[in-house]
Parts: C-alpha cells; structure tokens; sequence
C-alpha cells in the first residue's frame, strides 16, 4: 500500500473509531453484538434497537457503485427518514448537492452531536424536524405538514391527478431511510406484522395511490433495513411467493444494492420445499452482469458477493440460450404441422413407458432403454442437469430409468408451453379462421394426455419435486421474470457487520416505482384501484397453487368465466399464461395478468364490494408466512 492511500485508510479508521465513540457516548453500549447478547452498557445505557452505518468506506463504495443512476438526482430535494449520525446522509449529500435536505429525525438526543453541525454550517441546505417519517401507527400527515411548509421544503403546487407527469418518475426528489429504529410506543405482538415490512409496503402502496411523497410524480427510495427482511422481501423461487412479495413488486421494482450476507444462503429449510436449481441462480447471475455491463455498473473487487458467478458450463449456456416460448408458426398450416408433430411424439413416448416400465422382460435393459430414448427425444436437454441437482437423493429416482422418465415428462410439459405460445402468436395473427378452434381442442388434449402421464408414472412427492423445478423453469423464462431475485438491475454489494454500529447486519434496498397506473377513469381511483388489488391479492394467495378459476369462482359466482377473457396474458403462453386457464395456478401469475385482473374487476358489475373482499380474504398469512396450501402438478 502506497504511503497516501495507508494515510487514507488511518484516518477512515480514526473517523469511524470518533464516530462510534460519539454514537457510544450518546447511547450506551459498544459497537459488539455476539449470540444475540450484547455487552454490558456504558452508564447502564443501551443503545437500544437501533444501528447505524459509520464505514466511510461503504458510503463511497454505494455511492460510485449507484452513480450512472443516482447523475439525474444532481441537484434534487431529500428527503432522510431516520438519518442519525448522519454519516450516510452526508456522504449522499456531498455528491448529489441537494437543493434541500430535509432530517426527519425524532429522536432529540442525534440533534447536537450529528444534526446541529450539518445545520450550522455556512448555506446549509439542510433542514430538520422532529416529525417522524416512519411509524407502524401514524406517520402519513407528517409528510402532508412537512411538503406544505416552505421553511422545511420547497413549496411545489400539487399535480392534478390527470396530469402525465405523477405516473413518471420524478427526479427532483430522492427518499431515503433507516428503518432499523426502536419506538417506545411501538409494541408489536406475537403474529404482528413486522414494522419494516409494513412500512416497505406502506410506501409502495403510497407509489401506486400517489400519496405523501409521491404525490407529484414517482419517487425513488433507498431504504437500510435489517437483514432478516431479506427473506420476507424477496421470494426464494416461485412457490415462495405471497401476497406480500408480489404486492410490493406491483408498485416497485426492488433491487438489493449491498448486504451482508448472500442471498442464496439466508434461506433456512422450509420442509418440503425444496431450495431453487443453483444452475438457474447463476444464468440469472450471469445475465445480470450483462445488464451492469450496459449501463456501466461494477462491483469493485473488494465488494464481492462469495457467490459471483463463475464461468458458465455448457447447461449454463443453454439455459440463458433459451427461449422457451419461442414462435416458428407463422400459418395456420405451420402450427397444424407442429400440432401433428408433437400428437405424434406423444404416442411414441406413452408406448414407449407402457412397454419399458411394465415389461419384465426387459429388465436387465431397462435403464440402458431409458436412457437412449431420452437422449434422443429430449428437446431441453438441461432439464438432466436440473433434475440430477436437484433431487438425486430422492430413492424414486435414484433408479436411472425412472430418473430418465422423470426428465422426459419435464421435457414434454416444455415442449407443451411452447406450442401454446405458438398457438396464441397464430391466433393473434389469423383470429377469423375457424381452424383455430380445432387446434386448440388438439392442444388441450395433448396437455390432458401429459397430465395422465404426469400422474400415473410418480408418487406425490416425485410429482410435487418436479412441478417446483417446472415452476422455475417456466418463470424463468417468462419476460418480465415472475420473481425480483431473476429480474434484479446489478448485484449487491458486500457489507461487513462491524460497518454498522452496532455490528447489526442491514441491507440497503433500492425501490424504484412503477409507471402503471391502475385507475379507470370514471370508474375507479388510484386509491380505490390499489385497495382493489390488495384486497384481490390477499384472497388469490388463500390457496396459491389453486388455478386461477376456481380460486376468482371462490371469490364470486362466474367471475372466472367474465373476467379471463378480459385478461388476454391469461391464456396467452407467450406472457407466461396458459391456453387452458385451468391450468395456471395463481403463483404463477404475471405483474401484467395481475393488473388486467384488478382493472376487469373494478369494471365487473359483479363485483363485491372491498368490504365483502376483505372478509373472504381473513386468515391470509402476513410478510414472510408460506401461504402455500399445498403442491400442485405441473
């Protein structure tokens, strides 16, 4: 190390050992926290559920790590919920250069050791009020008193609801927040909500309706939050996902900007759901680091997750290679023949298990029978490497020839996605021929044949394996990915705990909203479209591997037959849908198919009221509770 940058890095060390002293002296306790147990306080103080960032070195890094993002915020209003000691609201400070920079921190006792410098110092853009920005009771009319004051914020006159510009995303304006802070007042009981769940879904919700802060346009947040969240916040695959988890992605885009530990590893066991094909997690690694490389994002060395992705192997490539619903028909003629082709192939491969697996005459052949017929038949070969690293110790498929027809019914239910895409890119092409009734009679089939297959050749166990590895599969390859952790902009960063004080583990979350707007003039509202789409979420994930018919026909008489056909994405494989809605099951729904619903509902005559919604949907698990009822077939 060079004699500056040793300079550097000793008074980084000296400014951050002054920084926890002060925060020490302030609140009691040490920076150390081991087995949950912390040391004994200073003064019999503690410091209390609270933890800030004081490396200098992580600012820096987040900073340069955001900056082709954060350039348009040059010059913008913050506004800082919970800033504390203020080290990262400084650091933001500096680079942005705010016009204004609104403290909302509560807690008098950060005022004269951290906030009256910033204040003080020569044109100060700096504002502050004890009015808190973050509370599990109340906390929204804050926002309404501080935007309508012009000593604290630059008065600016409210949009109409009509005009374009509070649908964008506005950057004048930049939120941020600590949500890792303990009210005296706040007693959440067991079975409660968590307080930094809630808030995250308070102010997605907020970005739908346009409320508080986003009353002007869309707002970006960058919120610190504890690690534990991670789990609740973003689904592990799909049949992880819950009412909470898609909720939040139908109002923003959520990326993890730096954390301390990885997220493929901070999932605990959960039973009989087995952890996600890791062969998926590094395609999608891999295809992020392509979308970094085009907006000139880099994770310094020094940062890196110990899961970065390595080189890919041959699977690898395939499965970022793909695509599943890819179209080649392009006439009635042409799907006609890819309806044949497939028909045909699945004669030959329900003779072949009817002959193989029952024949005790080829016994000694069997598995060497499989294992031909696989290698030749088998469209998307990575389902043998999806399939061996998955479930390899499950005795039922320890036996190769049943492994081999486990991977050749993957393989069939892929080929099947496939020519349903083909059949709605035709049908959108030639919607007045009436051939298109018989084809889709003829794909329904071969569906229904596979489903026979599916159930006849595995017990419950193998099946409810195999659909989760489907599940995955399929949303994979859905565009726009089903979950935030295949659809995130850049990886995060590495955090250490001792760059918190306490040593705390935190994440920092970057929650950029939606431009959708779920309102129908002269129907509904904002507000009353995004309850609407709370209220229909909760009760869809009641029973989320239910198909999406009887789960709205559980909600209300007809309202599959009256409102699928309302939602084309429904039943068009090319956006993740299926031509039998029957067999889409709610997880695996669209943020589009989601929205279409909401906007059929609100215009449904039908309909019950949000009162009646609300009552179907009690008992409905809160963030971070499985709401899984079970494990269908694929």
């Amino acid at each position: 190390m060079s004699v500056t940058g040793a300079t550097r890095a000793l008074t980084s060390v000296a400014r951050k050992q002054t920084l926890t002293e002060r925060l020490s002296n302030t609140f009691g306790g040490t920076s150390v926290r081991r087995s949950g147990v912390r040391k004994k306080p200073l003064h019999d103080k503690r410091p209390g559920r609270r933890a800030e960032v004081v490396s200098e070195a992580l600012c820096d890094d987040v900073i340069n790590y955001l900056a082709p993002s954060l350039e348009p915020y040059k010059g913008c209003t913050i506004i800082d919920v919970h800033p504390g000691a203020c080290l990262w609201s400084s650091k933001l400070h500096n680079y942005l250069k705010p016009k204004h920079h609104l403290l909302m921190e509560p807690d008098q006792r950060y005022y004269d050791p951290f906030i009256r410098p910033l204040l003080d110092a020569p044109g100060s853009a700096y504002r502050h009020t004890l009015l808190t920005g973050a509370h599990a009771n109340a906390y929204w009319d804050n926002y309404r008193q501080v935007l309508d004051d012009s000593s604290l914020m630059p008065v600016r006159p409210k949009l109409d609801v009509d005009d374009p510009r509070v649908r964008q995303i506005d950057t004048s304006m930049l939120f941020i927040g600590n949500l890792w802070r303990h009210y005296e007042s706040l007693r959440l009981q067991a079975g409660n909500v968590k307080y930094e769940p809630l808030i995250l879904q308070h102010m997605t919700y907020a970005a739908l309706t346009n409320e508080i802060f986003q009353r002007n346009g869309l707002v970006r947040m960058l919120w610190w939050v504890p690690e534990q969240c991670k789990q609740i916040v973003f689904s592990e695959h799909v049949r992880a996902r819950t009412s909470y988890t898609v909720g939040l992605t139908m109002g923003a885009s959520v990326n993890e900007v730096a954390g301390v530990t990885p997220l493929e590893k901070i999932y605990p066991g959960r039973g009989k759901m087995p952890k996600r094909d890791e062969s998926l997690d590094t395609a999608a690694s891999l295809t992020v680091a392509e979308r970094m490389a085009d907006v000139g994002m880099r994770v310094p060395p020094e940062r890196q997750m110990p899961t970065s992705p390595e080189k890919p192997d041959s699977n690898i490539k395939r499965i970022m290679g793909r695509d599943l619903r890819r179209v080649y028909c392009y006439s009635i003629d042409a799907l006609r023949d890819a309806v044949e082709n497939l028909e045909s192939y699945v004669e030959i491969f329900t003779n072949f298990t009817a002959r193989i697996y029952k024949d005790s005459k080829l016994a000694d052949m069997k598995n060497e029978l499989a294992r031909q017929f696989a290698k030749e038949h088998v469209r998307y070969d990575e389902c043998f490497a999806s399939l061996e690293n998955r479930v390899s110790s499950r005795n039922a498929l320890l036996t190769p020839m049943y492994k081999y027809r486990a991977v050749l019914l993957m393989d069939l239910h892929l080929r099947q996605i496939n020519i349903e895409a083909n059949f709605s890119a035709v049908a959108e092409q030639f919607p007045e021929s009436s051939r298109l009734a018989t084809l889709r009679k003829r794909v329904i089939s071969i569906d229904k044949k596979f489903q026979a297959l599916f159930a006849a050749s595995h017990d419950v166990d193998v099946r409810r394996t195999l659909g989760t590895l489907l599940d995955d599969i399929t949303s994979f390859h859905t565009s726009p990915q089903v979950i935030p952790r295949d659809a995130r902009t850049y990886e995060p960063l590495q955090i250490h705990p001792d760059e918190f004080w306490p040593n705390y583990n935190l994440m920092l979350l970057d929650l950029v909203p939606k431009t959708r707007d779920l309102a129908i003039p002269d129907v509904a509202d904002r507000k009353e479209a995004a309850k609407v789409c709370q209220e229909l979420l909760k009760h869809l994930y009641l029973t989320p591997a239910q198909d999406i018919v009887i789960s709205l026909d559980r909600l209300a008489p007809n309202a599959a037959k009256d409102l699928i056909p309302m939602v084309p994405a429904i039943t068009d494989a090319r956006k993740g849908g299926r031509l039998d809605p029957g067999r889409l099951s709610v997880r695996m729904m669209t943020e589009e198919m989601i929205e279409g619903l909401v906007k059929a509902f609100l215009e449904w005559p039908f309909r019950p009221s949000t009162l009646e919604m609300a009552l179907a949907g009690e008992g409905t698990g809160g963030p971070g509770k499985s709401e899984d009822d079970g494990d269908s077939d694929p």
